[in-house]
């Protein structure tokens, strides 16, 4: 079985990073500011899902769950989220598959 050389794959990460990272930075601020809302409702979320579990345990069979409220507008914050995730992958791919020519959301090296 053939093995691959994990801690070359490390180092050679390491420094791709080290390279590139004011373009990486460039790609993730954008979609790290559109995942903030539902970040920042997250220990809400957390607490109502204690909540559910802690009333699934407690409860018989037959007894109907205590209904759940969640905070306003989660579902805009939740496709936000996902936005910001999609399109970091997309720049973080674009980055490592074309080898740092990329243009970033603002400008084309137009200076």
């Amino acid at each position: 079985m053939n093995q691959l050389p994990i801690n070359k794959i490390f180092i050679a990460g390491f420094a791709f990073t080290m390279t590139h990272w004011k373009k990486i930075l460039e790609i993730s601020l954008i979609p790290f500011l559109i995942s903030l809302p539902l970040m920042m409702t997250m220990p809400e979320l957390l607490a109502i899902i204690k909540q559910v579990f802690l009333a699934l345990e407690q409860a018989k069979p037959d007894t109907p769950l205590p209904e759940i409220t969640l905070p306003d507008n989660i579902s805009i914050y939740f496709i936000l989220f996902l936005y910001g995730n999609i399109s970091l992958s997309i720049g973080l791919y674009r980055l490592v598959a074309l080898g740092g020519s990329i243009c970033g959301y603002y400008a084309c090296g137009l200076t």
